[in-house]
């Protein structure tokens, strides 16, 4: 069962190496991790003993054109991954199985030696859930089917022109985005070894800035609307419902230089979640909130990844944290519309997985 899981997960990233194979270099990477669980909240279960092993494998395009150049200022490696992990008890937490899709950007070129930072974000099957009577400890996951989300950062060494060594430490959540409860979400932290191949030797050319910069956009706008999904569970005179929590986002961005932006905007949420859990508590509360963000989007080609940190100046019902953290993967359609995923989290706890639209100017 597990390996036709991995089976197909494996053709999903030889599908995605196909499609994104708009660039000049195939290449394909092997890697295995160790590591182990953060324990970010009292309630879930004792796991210090416990350790992650596991292997991904990658297939990306490396692109060289001056225009993918020109959208960066950087030399990027756009593909699709696949990440299994066994979290070190059969029983009660099982493995992990991860598609996902990835852009990780070469910076400078020279030399054998390469610092190189990855972002990348898909899905998860986890063999174990929660179930009050056969595994009540795995307040983890909640549903086989959740979201992964990897930050990554790598020293790769070139070996010969075509095969690097690559090593690296790698930031990892699962958590299906309190879709179904619990869901205290997992973080958890692996070193990576393992290899990298090109099919064909690069060639870099090396482009400067010069003729960029009158070109350059200093400043830039968005506007985005985001949806997500809670249910609130069954309880003493209440049964099962669907809660909706929607919202929206406005913020201008400073280009430092034309793929960075500095980020700063407001949001808007409607919680019908917190709505619901409000009327079962008898409290006549605003479940409406306003937060402040301050931010930072990498722009890779169509693709863009965005971090903010938000502040709320408006929330009636007490938050779990003050301040929380958004993590977003759109892709730009066009000039100006773009859709993607993102994930909202207190701290290292994750509250919702977010669909994301909008536009951008």
């Amino acid at each position: 069962m597990v390996w036709r899981k991995v089976y197909l997960a494996l053709s999903f990233v030889i599908f995605c190496s196909v499609v994104l194979a708009q660039g000049e270099y195939p290449a394909f990477e092997v890697s295995y991790s160790y590591g182990g669980i953060l324990r970010h909240s009292k309630e879930l279960p004792e796991i210090r003993k416990n350790r992650v092993q596991g292997f991904t494998v990658t297939a990306a395009r490396f692109h060289t054109s001056k225009q993918k150049w020109e959208q960066c200022f950087c030399y990027p490696l756009i593909g699709a991954g696949v990440a299994v992990y066994d979290f070190g008890d059969p029983l009660v937490l099982g493995n992990s199985i991860n598609p996902f899709l990835f852009v990780a950007p070469k910076i400078f070129p020279g030399g054998r030696l390469h610092i190189i930072p990855r972002g990348g974000a898909g899905l998860s099957y986890v063999s174990k859930v929660y179930d009050a009577n056969s595994n009540p400890e795995n307040t983890f996951f909640s549903s086989h089917l959740s979201f992964f989300l990897q930050l990554d950062i790598s020293v790769r060494y070139q070996i010969t022109k075509q095969l690097n060594w690559q090593g690296g430490v790698s930031y990892n959540h699962v958590s299906n985005g309190g879709v179904k409860q619990p869901n205290k979400g997992m973080n958890f932290i692996t070193a990576n070894a393992g290899l990298n191949y090109y099919l064909a030797t690069p060639e870099i050319p090396l482009y400067t800035v010069d003729t960029l910069t009158g070109n350059n956009v200093k400043w830039r706008y968005a506007a985005m609307t985001f949806f997500s999904l809670k249910v609130a569970k069954p309880e003493e005179g209440y049964s099962r419902k669907n809660g909706a929590v929607f919202g929206c986002i406005v913020k201008m961005g400073y280009s430092v230089p034309r793929f960075s932006l500095l980020t700063a905007g407001i949001e808007y949420v409607a919680d019908m979640y917190l709505q619901e859990q409000l009327m079962r508590a008898g409290e006549e509360v605003d479940f409406q909130r306003i937060a402040l963000l301050l931010g930072h989007t990498a722009t890779f080609g169509k693709l863009s990844f965005i971090t903010d940190l938000g502040v709320y100046v408006y929330s009636p019902s007490k938050a779990p944290d003050p301040v929380y953290q958004h993590y977003a993967l759109t892709y730009r359609f066009g000039r100006h519309l773009f859709a993607g995923v993102g994930l909202k989290a207190h701290r290292h706890v994750a509250e919702l997985m977010l669909i994301n639209s909008g536009v951008c100017f």
